[in-house]
């Protein structure tokens, strides 16, 4: 079933295989839109985590990917959402309410069919742009290390002492760990119990900016 696909492909991004991504994905033939999606994003995931980084094109197909809406285009959307903000090292404001009318989460300025690709693109761009000056701060505020790590990552911060939080998300999107970190002279020690493979790590300070790191586990 096209579910056990998808959790064949969640448990080799779990476990770190990208191999085994790549395998399952090529023999994928998605017949819906939704399932299309879900290739999509494996396939985006994969690339970004084998790689390091996605194409201006990649992160374009991305960025397309993560303003469709969860509730009609798949819930993979919202994953989508989450490795967009990791990539970019952004947070983009999304607005669901305009599904409806528009079939994206934002809404276009026509419902003229002939210009509404072109002002898909074009509010993509002010999006990015928007939140990139509202929320990215182009500063590297955190690093992890080691990393990879195995059952502890120390988080090493440019302020002395703060309260942060921080949320770790496996390679599917799912919240697995949410914990308030005291970074005590510029350092702060987490605990994990986490399989080996490939995370997300969202950081969030008191002023509510957030970075996003790519964290390794490997016992």
């Amino acid at each position: 079933s096209t579910r056990g696909i998808y959790n064949n492909i969640d448990a080799s991004f779990t476990q770190g295989n990208l191999n085994g991504v790549a395998t399952l994905l090529a023999a994928f033939n998605p017949s819906t839109n939704i399932e299309n999606n879900y290739k999509t994003y494996y396939t985006l995931a994969k690339n970004y985590f084998g790689n390091g980084s996605l194409t201006l094109i990649e992160q374009l197909n991305l960025l397309i990917l993560a303003h469709q809406c969860p509730f009609t285009d798949g819930t993979i959307v919202y994953d989508a959402r989450a490795l967009y903000n990791l990539v970019s090292q952004t947070v983009v404001i999304y607005n669901d309410a305009n599904c409806v009318k528009t079939g994206f989460s934002f809404k276009t300025n026509s419902d003229s069919s002939s210009t509404q690709k072109t002002e898909l693109y074009e509010q993509l761009l002010v999006n990015e742009k928007t939140t990139k000056e509202k929320f990215n701060y182009f500063a590297i505020n955190y690093e992890l290390f080691p990393n990879p790590a195995q059952n502890e990552v120390n988080v090493r911060s440019l302020t002395s002492d703060e309260l942060i939080t921080v949320r770790i998300s496996d390679a599917a999107g799912k919240l697995l760990i949410k914990k308030e970190l005291l970074i005590n002279e510029y350092f702060g020690k987490l605990d994990l119990n986490l399989m080996n493979g490939i995370y997300f790590v969202e950081i969030i300070n008191k002023e509510q900016k957030h970075e996003f790191k790519k964290l390794i586990i490997s016992k």
